[in-house]
């Protein structure tokens, strides 16, 4: 291979501010815990069920088929959700999807899951304080769960995948190898063209050998 082809470098996808990793790695593990406990209840399980709301228990009691079908549903879309967060900092990332497509996806994402938990824990919040008057009939048990736990949990996970997209959105696109002049070459060689040796001269060699 010659001069230019070692001189060409490419900036890795995954490269990028520290918070913008940290922020996909981290926004990757709440997908792929989230999944982990829908997995568990779509296997059957139970225990801490009763945080999401005596419904849930009631439907898994009543051993529904499409109940199980749905959680392993949204388990999987929770693994899609960190493997974009992943696609965002990773090499494999760019290679797969257009940049636009991570684009899209992640804003999408991070909008739905800030707003989901947002809105969710704000009203909640005014439960808690008075404002709003909880029903008689409330579920305790279920309603602190969603407080303390599950819709915190959907607004951090947001979070953190809006600083993972900021992050790869101002990131520069990677440049293709071999589009930069090698710094060998003088200043009029085009990129991925070897510079010619110095010390030699074709015309001169044939004229030499012309001459014998």
């Amino acid at each position: 291979m010659g001069r230019a082809s070692r001189g060409a470098r490419s900036v890795p996808s995954g490269a990028g501010a520290p918070a913008g990793r940290a922020a996909a790695y981290a926004a990757c593990g709440c997908a792929f815990l989230f999944a982990a406990v829908s997995f568990y209840w779509g296997a059957g399980g139970r225990f801490g069920l009763d945080t999401v709301g005596r419904e849930a228990v009631e439907l898994s009691r009543s051993g529904n088929v499409g109940v199980f079908l749905a959680l392993w549903f949204a388990g999987l879309v929770k693994v899609a959700g960190g493997l974009l967060a992943l696609a965002l900092v990773r090499p494999w990332g760019s290679r797969l999807f257009p940049r636009w497509m991570l684009l899209m996806a992640g804003w999408a994402g991070a909008v739905l899951l800030v707003l989901y938990g947002g809105v969710q824990l704000g009203v909640q919040l005014l439960v808690k304080s008075g404002a709003i008057q909880a029903p008689a009939d409330m579920d305790w048990r279920g309603f602190y769960g969603h407080l303390y736990l599950w819709d915190p949990w959907f607004l951090l996970w947001g979070l953190l995948l809006g600083v993972a997209v900021i992050s790869y959105t101002f990131r520069p696109p990677r440049p293709l190898v071999g589009d930069r002049p090698d710094r060998h070459q003088g200043s009029g060689a085009w990129p991925g063209r070897a510079a010619e040796p110095r010390g030699r001269h074709p015309g001169r060699r044939r004229g030499h050998r012309a001459r014998r």
